[in-house]
């Protein structure tokens, strides 16, 4: 994977993105605060960040799960519960998320390029109309450790 050709440049300020990821949130009581921060922070490291997404399976009663999206512009995220039917609608079926739901490690999209070559979704459609050229969606695992028994 190659990294953004400015990021070596701002090394210092994506360890600052780090320490504050791993220190400066223990107060913050909501999710969808800190992936705006987060996100918010990256593109001050350098990271040309326009669109986020935090997608988490919660398997509630209820619902299956959460998404939280992020905006550039925008000082909060947007957070939304996702019901279990997600898995028909159109929404979801063939969208990088179902991709890594199928076991992708990784999913990349070039949306500068013809769009008649690449992956059919609408989500790469309303991106390329933003003026998206390049999409990128991994998978990430969190493991919490606890001190408490």
């Amino acid at each position: 994977m190659n990294a953004p050709p400015n990021i070596g440049s701002a090394g210092t300020l994506t360890d600052d993105v780090v320490h504050w990821l791993a220190n400066g949130t223990r107060d913050e009581r909501f999710i969808d605060n800190i992936f705006a921060e987060l996100c918010i922070r990256l593109q001050q490291a350098g990271i040309p960040v326009k669109r986020a997404t935090l997608n988490l399976l919660i398997y509630h009663p209820q619902w299956l799960g959460a998404r939280i999206v992020w905006v550039d512009g925008k000082r909060e995220a947007e957070i939304g519960r996702v019901d279990y039917d997600v898995r028909q609608r159109s929404e979801y079926i063939g969208s990088p998320v179902h991709e890594i739901h199928e076991g992708a490690t990784e999913v990349r999209e070039k949306l500068d390029g013809d769009p008649s070559r690449g992956r059919k979704h609408a989500l790469y459609d309303e991106m390329r109309a933003q003026g998206l050229t390049t999409m990128w969606r991994g998978r990430c695992t969190i493991r919490w450790a606890s001190g408490m028994s």
